[in-house]
């Protein structure tokens, strides 16, 4: 489905007419929006109210204020659209972002060369807003206790009445929704982002208790009397600091294999037998995360599946998304798929203007790698090549596979 405007905007209209097709009975509604995330790009309404005020700031703050502005202007009218369709009293409503603030519409860049080391384990990275409203049992007021997304699953099905798996992390807020000051304990929560696929203890971990923070193991803040976490009182505690690593450590110990912990993607599953693929998804090869990668820094990268029915798979591999289709500008194209016991590969040619390069496979079920090429041809110059990996060659961004069941795939 094609959308225009602004994608807040786009974003938050689906969602509305997804509750109000689905108010009758219980729904699920989870609205993502790129903003306000880097690259920032302004909504103009917005900022021109902005701009009418008087307001004055930098170029790149101004658009984020715009975006901020949208956003705090669609869910307003979620919430009036909510009361309007008498959902008020049965809906939970959540709303948080992603990560910390960071140095994002700061005049002056405050943390970032001031940081020793594990510079995104400190809070300015991780504290967010969030907000809850539950009518039934929230109550109106600020919540200073120590919490963390690892908790919104939890309470969620506490909320709704579900039984809780025992390997699920977190706890139900609903004391604190219902008005609690403190947790009975004196809780750790561990986060840790290695910024890396490859995990290494300690590298950029933090241990958050509500009065302490634990840095990567040896730097040590009293959030209380140093909120902005630029004193090591490591040297002044070392009792708390073995107190804090030690739970680090019994977390760490607890964790299965890295192999154990691979998402794979389930390509021909009876419940969805299409599957769409990204570049973002690859599990080693390249990273590429954000839309510029598209045409800066074609790459190449590897796929982890699990292949749940055997037979004929269709592979549709292209450059960019079906909503955008692009001419993919190479002049052939393969596919591999397998493992120590199973290899299976393909090639075709790419004809000028293809936007997509579709492939049969006959797959056995079991887990596999699976990876795509793009070629130029030999001494291709570097206009035409666009940063392309190393042999003139990079990987599909986007595979769309589907299980249709018969031989009709060529």
């Amino acid at each position: 489905m094609k959308s225009k405007g602004f994608s807040s905007d786009a974003l938050f209209d689906r969602a509305l007419k997804f509750i109000e097709e689905t108010r009758e009975e219980p729904f699920f509604c989870f609205i993502s929006t790129p903003a306000t995330h880097t690259p920032y790009e302004a909504e103009p309404k917005a900022m021109r109210r902005i701009q009418e005020r008087g307001v004055q700031v930098s170029d790149a703050n101004l658009k984020l204020y715009s975006m901020i502005e949208n956003i705090d202007k669609n869910v307003g009218d979620l919430m009036d659209r909510l009361d309007t369709l008498g959902l008020r009293e049965n809906t939970i409503v959540i709303f948080a972002t992603d990560q910390g603030m960071n140095d994002r519409g700061a005049a002056e860049p405050r943390f970032n060369e001031e940081r020793p080391s594990h510079a995104v384990s400190y809070d300015e990275k991780y504290a967010v807003t969030c907000m809850m409203r539950y009518p039934p049992l929230t109550k109106e007021g600020n919540c200073k206790v120590l919490t963390g997304m690892v908790d919104v699953a939890p309470t969620i099905l506490d909320l709704c009445g579900v039984p809780r798996p025992a390997s699920f992390d977190g706890r139900s807020l609903r004391p604190l929704l219902a008005g609690a000051k403190q947790w009975q304990d004196d809780r750790a929560l561990i986060v840790q982002c290695p910024r890396g696929r490859v995990r290494k203890k300690r590298d950029n971990a933090a241990v958050k208790t509500q009065q302490w923070r634990l840095i990567g193991g040896d730097l040590l803040y009293d959030i209380v009397a140093d909120p902005g976490q630029r004193i090591n009182v490591a040297d002044k505690y070392p009792q708390i600091v073995f107190k804090m690593s030690s739970a680090y450590d019994a977390f760490w110990d607890s964790l299965p294999p890295a192999s154990k912990l691979r998402s794979r993607h389930i390509l021909g599953a009876v419940e969805s037998p299409k599957t769409r693929l990204n570049g973002m998804d690859w599990y080693r090869g390249g990273a590429p995360w954000h839309q510029l990668h598209l045409t800066r820094q074609r790459q190449n990268g590897v796929w982890a599946v699990t292949v749940a029915r055997p037979g004929r798979y269709q592979f549709e591999l292209r450059w960019y998304p079906c909503e955008a289709p692009t001419a993919i500008g190479a002049t052939s194209a393969s596919i591999r798929i397998g493992n120590d016991d199973f290899d299976a590969y393909v090639s075709k040619d790419v004809f000028p203007g293809n936007t997509k390069v579709i492939f049969g496979l006959d797959l056995k079920a079991g887990d596999y790698d699976l990876e795509s090429a793009f070629r130029l041809p030999p001494g291709a110059g570097r206009a035409s090549t666009a940063d392309v990996g190393e042999g003139g060659s990079w990987g599909a961004f986007f595979a769309y596979v589907d299980y249709p069941g018969n031989d009709s795939v060529s």
